[in-house]
């Protein structure tokens, strides 16, 4: 793996941010999503998104990146106070530039996203995948178990989600996610 930084987002960091986020989706969602959604995703509107985001991070929601030895951001992990009942963490968002992807990155930030988060007092952290995403096979290697599917619109359009949930006193941050 390259030498990384994993450190807390801030303001300027949107539109890096939202490129990665963009591309990431038109990568990983092709084929799953509609393309025309993928096709009508804007990396300025998501920089704006991300703006707001990262102005209202607070100790429930909190964004972390890697970034190279030149400061460019190559992925991010977001979470924060859970939206679905059966955990009270959840991983919101951990994408990778696609020309990083099995660098090893991805695994970095999700070790880091969990110690931080382990600040908060909860039992079970979640995390939502699109059914059809690799990204689950990921969080099944790093110990997270599949708890049940259930739709979720995106765009208008009902996708089935795929839950993964780790339990706090079965992660084991040094093992389980080598």
């Amino acid at each position: 793996m390259k030498d990384i930084t994993i450190r807390i987002a801030r303001i300027g960091d949107e539109e890096q941010i939202a490129r990665i986020n963009v591309e990431t989706w038109r990568v990983t969602y092709s084929g799953l999503i509609h393309d025309s959604m993928l096709k009508s995703l804007s990396i300025e509107k998501r920089t704006d998104d991300w703006k707001r985001i990262i102005g209202n991070m607070n100790d429930a929601h909190c964004t972390i990146v890697a970034t190279n030895d030149d400061g460019i951001i190559l992925g991010y992990c977001g979470g924060g106070t859970a939206r679905r009942e059966g955990y009270q963490w959840e991983v919101y968002a951990l994408y990778v530039h696609p020309m990083n992807h099995k660098s090893g990155i991805g695994k970095e930030l999700l070790k880091s996203y969990i110690t931080l988060a382990m600040a908060a007092q909860w039992t079970h952290l979640g995390v939502v995948v699109l059914q059809g995403n690799p990204a689950r096979g990921f969080y099944e290697h790093c110990g997270a178990k599949y708890t049940g599917s259930f739709t979720h619109p995106i765009d208008g359009i009902d996708y089935w989600q795929d839950e993964l949930v780790w339990k706090r006193d079965e992660i084991i941050l040094t093992r389980k996610m080598n």
